[in-house]
């Protein structure tokens, strides 16, 4: 059973383009100005990983997602992933270190006004924010604990990155055996979709993201791949098959579109015609509504010409009312769909004692 989300669409003026709530927005009686700034959603941006392993200023980093961008972006929210390297230790990351991960984030956003905490309803000219994970090992040993977490404000929850690790294979361990979900794997996908999360299959293998979506589907919940791209176009094994594509959009779900130029294309650097390319695919393949943005800003990335920085993302607007879009399908791609998905989810009353 496909399930289904409500759009909730924003139509803002610049002066109030960052205050949303997720209860509702303006009108959609008519198309705006051309010229209006289109409010943008960036699921996956690694501010934390540049601040606490590259000692980068926490909301500058290396300049790709810099605070001073935010209004010339329109950014009016993005999911700030809790990454931890895996050389981070002998055996990989701790729990201790997604705590630590975690801490420094909150001592940042309370430092400044640009950024509101998860949870809390941005006002004008502020950003809401989302945490994420990337990589779950070690929370296989405690699942209880995954409810704290949903309450600091985790929304998306990837099993894995680029290391096989004891819930799922990863992706880019391409030499080693794809296992797919592990028992354990399997516990915390349900785990966290009962508490009203959201599982994040962007670095799963297929092997892995097929058994996510196979759960998800009998929980009638939505599946996201917060950065990844069409393999059709580029066979990268972070890219995701059309058949991974699919399965997707029947749970409801959202695709990334990351700006990597080597997930974009082959032997180059990608422009802006190339991050439309994948975005027109999707949009073909299974309907715009399941395609987003996650450009991987912060995370070691080679960004496209055109698209080096937050400040530039605008530049995708005109090139997708080019390609063919209507206004209400490029606020889509560029922050609806990702609001759509990211608003809370109810969560499983009964297994949380919530009679």
């Amino acid at each position: 059973m496909r399930a289904r989300w409500r759009a909730v669409h924003w139509a803002i003026p610049l002066g109030g383009l960052l205050a949303l709530t997720a209860s509702g927005g303006a009108s959609e009686r008519s198309e705006p100005d051309p010229n209006t700034i289109i409010p943008y959603v960036d699921l996956h941006v690694d501010l934390a990983y540049q601040h606490n392993y590259k000692d980068a200023p926490c909301l500058r980093g290396t300049g790709q997602f810099s605070e001073s961008l935010v209004r010339q972006g329109g950014l009016a929210a993005v999911v700030l992933p809790l990454f931890v390297p895996f050389s981070v230790s002998k055996q990989g990351p701790r729990l201790s270190d997604y705590e630590r991960s975690w801490q420094n984030m909150e001592r940042c956003l309370d430092a400044q006004t640009t950024y509101v905490h998860p949870g809390v309803e941005p006002g004008i000219n502020q950003v809401r924010t989302f945490y994420s994970f990337e990589g779950m090992g070690p929370f296989g040993t405690d699942l209880p604990d995954l409810e704290r977490w949903f309450r600091r404000g985790v929304r998306l929850f990837g099993l894995v990155h680029n290391q096989h690790n004891a819930l799922a294979a990863s992706a880019l361990a391409i030499h080693e055996e794809d296992f797919g979900l592990t028992a354990l794997g399997q516990q915390v996908v349900t785990r966290v979709y009962q508490l009203g999360g959201l599982v994040d299959i962007s670095h799963a293998s297929d092997h892995a993201a097929t058994d996510v979506l196979q759960i998800a589907m009998k929980l009638e919940r939505p599946v996201v791949a917060s950065h990844s791209n069409v393999r059709h176009i580029v066979n990268h094994p972070r890219n995701l098959s059309d058949e991974l594509i699919d399965g997707i959009a029947k749970t409801g779900g959202i695709i990334g579109i990351n700006f990597h130029s080597a997930f974009l294309v082959h032997g180059r650097r990608a422009t802006v015609a190339d991050v439309v390319k994948h975005i027109l695919y999707i949009a073909n393949r299974v309907g715009v509504g399941h395609v987003a943005i996650g450009s991987d800003f912060e995370g070691d990335i080679r960004p496209p010409r055109g698209l080096e920085t937050l400040g530039e993302v605008q530049h995708l607007v005109p090139a997708l009312r080019a390609a063919g879009l209507t206004n209400a399908e490029v606020r889509g791609v560029l922050g609806d769909n990702a609001l759509r998905v990211l608003r809370p989810m109810p969560p499983d009353r009964q297994v949380l004692g919530l009679h």
